[in-house]
């Protein structure tokens, strides 16, 4: 009983605060539905940024001239970064205190918002754009030139050189430069993510009661839900906004030449990102409330039931009798004294992993599906914009809203049925393929869904 006693986290594990401040003011949000709101919240932020990536992706490409086949890959350094890492990060932070380490991912999402923004300062807005200005037609007419807006005004298609570099003194390898910093942006926010969705879903899952799980999860989901809300909206306001505030255009948003001011979103939630961290890094190691229950639990048994219980926690802790691999598995929050598993017994927890039949079909279905839909709703903004001659403001209002209420319905909706129906795990892959065949005749249907070309129906 003595080894038992000395197992236990310090009270600090269950305790709100940083190091050694733990405020008793504090300490009454330390349950799990002030983590749900607080996660909740800063899924809110990502999904904002998010679909805001979206909203301004054709507005990114045109300014810097980048076709979709090459966005796609360098987008994908969000993949690869969650491909390489994910499993060594998810380990080795559940170790730990999530929820800090959870506060350092969405410290690298913020991070990567403000890489994504460097291209704009390093470029500036563009010749090409600012020659539409009035500015630049009052400093032509001060140099005694054509004060109007004439092809022979126009330069040549400006090369990618930095903001006060000629042409003629343009480095080729410059023009990569646009392309590097954004496939550097995915990738440190890729580590984001995974830090996010690993370590949150898991430490939402261990402090909530089984029955509650789903609701509880399907809560934190919907809250992201409202993110892409505000990101549309954020990016329907930048678009309509000049690309340089400071010049005055002299075409409108209408005008395809018209840029709007993509940059301009990612400052804001680079640092609304970086500010709410630390909520989240408040939070304790392990919420009190299940130890609470346990020992309230416990005070009600015989003096003897007790004591058998403490003899199969005590087996239960003992590392003797299990494998490396299993012992790291298990003593998450076991407490301090207990010994963290090392990057050794990676493979064989790994391993114990992939026998799990049921986990890998889910995780190879999940991949078909991110396979197939990942680059839909990345493209779906400028495929409405090519397919039914959109603006890019417009192909936002149409897109925005009919995507977020589909799955704000089917978060919620699935959480409570979950949780208060509590359905045959058959029944519930029955209607996950039910889903499925749907979402892929849906799919199916863009192909005959189009405007015809305005071009080609004026030659005809």
């Amino acid at each position: 009983m003595a080894d038992v006693q000395q197992r236990k986290p310090p009270l600090g594990h269950y305790k709100c605060g940083m190091a050694w401040w733990h405020p008793a003011w504090l300490q009454k949000y330390a349950t799990t539905k002030s983590f749900m709101y607080v996660y909740g919240l800063l899924g809110t932020i990502q999904a904002m940024s998010y679909m805001y990536f979206i909203v301004t992706l054709t507005t990114l490409e045109k300014r810097f001239k980048i076709p979709s086949q090459t966005t796609g890959i360098v987008l994908s350094g969000n993949e690869i970064s969650q491909i390489l890492l994910s499993l060594i990060l998810s380990y080795i932070g559940g170790q730990r205190n999530r929820p800090r380490w959870i506060a350092w991912g969405i410290v690298l999402c913020g991070l990567s918002c403000y890489i994504l923004i460097l291209p704009h300062f390093i470029y500036g807005a563009g010749d090409e754009v600012l020659q539409l200005t009035k500015e630049y037609q009052s400093n032509v007419a001060n140099s005694t030139l054509v004060g109007s807006l004439t092809p022979a005004n126009v330069s040549k298609p400006e090369q990618l050189c930095g903001v006060g570099k000629p042409n003629n003194n343009c480095d080729s390898l410059f023009t990569y430069v646009p392309l590097v910093l954004i496939f550097i942006s995915q990738f440190v926010l890729g580590v984001g993510n995974t830090l996010y969705y690993s370590l949150g879903q898991t430490y939402l899952d261990d402090n909530t009661k089984k029955m509650n799980t789903p609701l509880m999860l399907a809560i934190a989901m919907a809250l992201r839900m409202i993110g892409p809300v505000f990101g549309f909206l954020f990016g329907y306001i930048s678009l309509n906004t000049f690309i340089d505030p400071t010049k005055t255009p002299l075409i409108d948003d209408k005008d395809p030449r018209w840029l709007g001011a993509w940059w301009l979103g990612w400052l804001i939630l680079g640092t609304l990102m970086c500010l709410f961290s630390g909520l989240i890094g408040l939070f304790p190691k392990q919420l009190p409330k299940a130890q609470d229950n346990s020992s309230k639990h416990n005070s009600h048994l015989p003096q003897v039931l007790r004591h058998e219980e403490l003899k199969r926690d005590e087996a239960g802790f003992s590392l003797s009798s299990r494998s490396a691999s299993n012992a790291a598995l298990d003593n998450i929050g076991a407490g301090a004294n207990a010994e963290l598993p090392q990057l050794k017994d990676f493979p064989r927890a790994l391993m114990r992993l992939l026998r799990n039949k049921l986990l890998i079909f889910n995780i190879v279905s999940a991949v078909f599906y991110i396979l197939g839909a990942s680059g839909f709703m990345t493209f779906l903004t400028k495929y409405m914009e090519v397919q039914f001659h959109k603006s890019a403001q417009s192909a936002t209002v149409v897109v925005g809203p009919v995507s977020i209420l589909g799955m704000v319905v089917g978060l919620i909706g699935s959480g409570l049925v979950l949780s208060k129906k509590k359905p045959a795990v058959s029944n519930v892959l029955l209607w996950n393929v039910l889903v499925g065949f749907i979402y892929i005749f849906g799919q199916i249907s863009y192909a005959f869904l189009y405007c015809p070309d305005p071009i080609t129906m004026t030659r005809l």
